[in-house]
């Protein structure tokens, strides 16, 4: 939301300029981007959907993957034969 009320962006867009608009900038929409075969992705899971309810966006996330490694998980996902992986730093 704008400092009056506003809306500039529906989080649709929010989400499509923070992840294919920006690898279309950058040159590389061929590897990132977008979730599909062949392509990079790190993937954030929120606990509803960001795209009804957009103060979801930047709030603590249910479950973080990065790099294919289950880096958060507050949803449980290790029954689901997942489990937590830490880099050391």
């Amino acid at each position: 939301l704008n400092a009056d009320g506003t809306t500039r962006f529906t989080a649709a867009e929010a989400v499509r300029t923070a992840t294919i608009h920006s690898a279309r900038a950058m040159g590389m929409d061929d590897r990132l981007g977008s979730i599909e075969p062949n392509k990079l992705a790190d993937i954030v899971v929120y606990d509803g959907d960001p795209l009804e309810d957009s103060g979801l966006l930047g709030s603590p996330a249910a479950a973080v993957f990065r790099e294919g490694e289950l880096l958060i998980d507050e949803i449980d996902l290790g029954h689901r034969g997942l489990s937590r992986q830490h880099k050391s730093e």
